[in-house]
């Protein structure tokens, strides 16, 4: 006799379907992979093109790019009032303003002071903890927190943010010292801005004098010595702060002067005072 049909037996189109839910599974986490690993690299461009230019127009057009970065710093300030959002943001800028005047140590000052504040206020444990870690990673390398407050302030207060990146902004002169270990707020870079200005009103050239006898000095000596008649020597291009010539790194200063020369040794330090044709060799 014919045993009756079990009907709790899975029809055959079951393992069709648990397949092909499977598949479509499979086949989303691995878009969702992939939509992760693309916004993760434009993160990533967008941090680096920002650590390179940090002006208000990159840092805008970057964060339009990537508006996730945006997105984060707007949630975190969700919480707060319009008193405590316009305290954080002067807190940044005071930290940014100092630390690209190159007053690094008074940086991290400020950074202390607030974490002793947080350390001394009743439920501010975890902003203490915070701030204890971040003074801690400013030890290591300053420029990327720097670089996140900036990026921080333009999206809370862009108009404070240009303010303080026009008032602050180096010229290439200045960067030249900063790259060189000078800061140039210290005596050491105003002076060195003063004779690098005085060569721009001086330069010093190059030329082969009418006794036929090489000449490189300032411009105006070429033509006290030879007159305003004289054929126009040619300017030679000064050093930059830090470059190498001929073994001689240029500290900065009159390039003619012997005494702003250093010898590059094995331990980098000067070693002895070039001579001869130093400043374009």
């Amino acid at each position: 006799m014919a045993e009756p049909y079990n009907y709790n037996i899975a029809p055959p189109t079951d393992a069709f379907q648990k397949a092909y839910a499977f598949g479509t599974a499979v086949d989303q986490q691995q878009k969702q992979q992939a939509q992760q690993l693309a916004e993760k690299q434009r993160v990533q461009a967008a941090l680096e093109s920002i650590s390179r230019d940090r002006s208000p127009e990159n840092l805008a057009k970057n964060l339009l790019l990537v508006p996730s970065i945006k997105e984060q710093v707007l949630a975190s300030e969700s919480i707060l009032n319009e008193a405590q959002r316009t305290s954080d943001n002067q807190f940044r800028a005071e930290v940014i303003g100092l630390a690209k005047g190159g007053n690094i140590d008074a940086a991290k000052a400020r950074l202390a002071a607030q974490a002793e504040g947080y350390a001394n206020t009743p439920g501010k444990e975890q902003q203490a903890a915070a701030a204890q870690a971040l003074l801690k990673s400013w030890d290591i390398d300053p420029d990327p927190i720097v670089n996140t407050m900036e990026i921080q302030l333009v999206i809370s207060d862009k108009d404070l943010y240009k303010t303080l990146f026009d008032a602050g902004e180096l010229t290439a002169f200045q960067k030249n010292q900063r790259a060189a270990g000078v800061n140039p707020k210290s005596p050491e870079g105003i002076a060195q801005a003063e004779q690098f200005l005085n060569l721009q009103i001086d330069p010093i050239v190059e030329m082969v004098t009418p006794d036929n006898v090489k000449f490189v000095g300032p411009r105006s000596e070429y033509f006290r010595r030879y007159g305003t008649n004289a054929q126009e020597p040619v300017v030679k291009a000064l050093p930059a702060v830090g470059e190498v010539r001929s073994g001689y790194r240029f500290n900065g200063g009159d390039p003619a002067q012997k005494s702003n020369w250093s010898k590059v040794g094995n331990s980098g330090g000067q070693t002895e005072a070039p001579s001869g044709n130093f400043q374009g060799k």
